[in-house]
């Protein structure tokens, strides 16, 4: 009998690991990133109790796959994740979006400090090169950030301004940080910024 309660405990904990968390990074996973992310944004509150997000993916991903193969991209994509949580705190939400692209929710976090943040991990994912057996691989990302200035904003309204914020950096020259101030105006944070 005992064991049986602790087969499908350890069943359950398996189950609930699977359905938060994205079993090559780590991190959570999309679905289980936008309920956190939804619970943090019902609690913010626009000059009192800000949220920001970053939106972030790894510049010529598909490159790095080409090259060096499928299994060098899986690495990178750890390694992005390992860089960035250096960074993270606990009560931020950390998630893979899709694919190359992830995603920060940061409670209590102003656009200004979040677009530091984000210059901060920008620059630590690009002196961090990866080093493989076979290779050493450069990799830089591209971010867009976006804090919530409206009390009625959605996540989805938030994350679509974020992806906004980070296609114009990708259109800018890629490696570098946009921060959007809600109407589709984007500032670049420049290294002296921070």
């Amino acid at each position: 009998m005992l064991i049986d309660v602790t087969e499908r405990t350890l069943l359950q904990e398996k189950l609930t690991q699977l359905a938060t968390i994205d079993s090559l990074t780590g991190v959570y996973n999309r679905t289980f990133f936008l309920e956190l992310s939804r619970e943090r944004l019902a609690n913010s509150s626009p000059g009192k109790n800000p949220l920001s997000l970053i939106m972030f993916d790894i510049d010529h991903f598909k490159s790095i796959n080409d090259r060096y193969g499928h299994e060098h991209g899986d690495i990178a994509l750890q390694h992005i994740v390992e860089v960035c949580s250096r960074h993270t705190r606990e009560k931020d939400v950390f998630g893979r979006y899709g694919g190359e692209e992830f995603v920060l929710c940061l409670p209590e976090t102003t656009l200004t400090q979040a677009g530091q943040l984000a210059e901060v991990i920008r620059r630590d994912i690009e002196a961090s090169t990866l080093h493989t057996a076979s290779s050493s691989i450069h990799i830089t990302a591209s971010f867009g950030v976006v804090e919530a200035v409206h009390p009625e904003v959605t996540l989805e309204e938030l994350l679509s301004e974020a992806d906004q914020a980070l296609y114009t950096s990708k259109r800018s020259g890629r490696n570098t940080v946009y921060l959007s101030n809600g109407l589709s105006n984007f500032t670049w944070i420049q290294d002296s910024a921070i």
